[in-house]
């Protein structure tokens, strides 16, 4: 992975409207070679097949929790963006559900706001 695929990366799965700025890119490019880390992103991608082996049993465990529960999502995100919270509220009625004008990565492409929210959930469950 070079700087410049990331880049291009990341504009695939960041919003139309919060695209990264090149600084952005450079300070996370940076994180990520840091202490040679991306010889460790195959490892960190097994989740992908994890999720299928265990989806039910997690599905399961989120119904049936007390624990509130709160999904912040940008709608623009091809792998977990609209659709996903789509299906969160069908699943899991009772958990607060945010749909943000952003991408993939919702932290980053919208700090203050999802900041905000989360704020908002945590006083709501005190």
């Amino acid at each position: 992975m070079s700087q410049s695929s990331l880049q291009e990366s990341f504009r695939k799965i960041f919003g139309p409207h919060s695209q990264p700025v090149a600084s952005q890119v450079d300070i996370l490019f940076a994180l990520l070679e840091h202490n040679r880390g991306k010889r460790v992103l195959p490892s960190l991608l097994g989740y992908i097949d994890e999720r299928k082996i265990q989806s039910s049993r997690w599905l399961t465990a989120m119904q049936g929790t007390d624990v509130a529960q709160c999904f912040i999502n940008g709608i623009h995100d091809p792998i977990s963006g609209q659709h996903m919270l789509t299906q969160f509220e069908k699943v899991l009625p009772q958990a607060t559900t945010h749909a943000l004008d952003v991408g993939h990565y919702p932290q980053l492409e919208a700090p203050q706001k999802v900041t905000e929210l989360y704020q908002r959930f945590l006083a709501s469950v005190d």
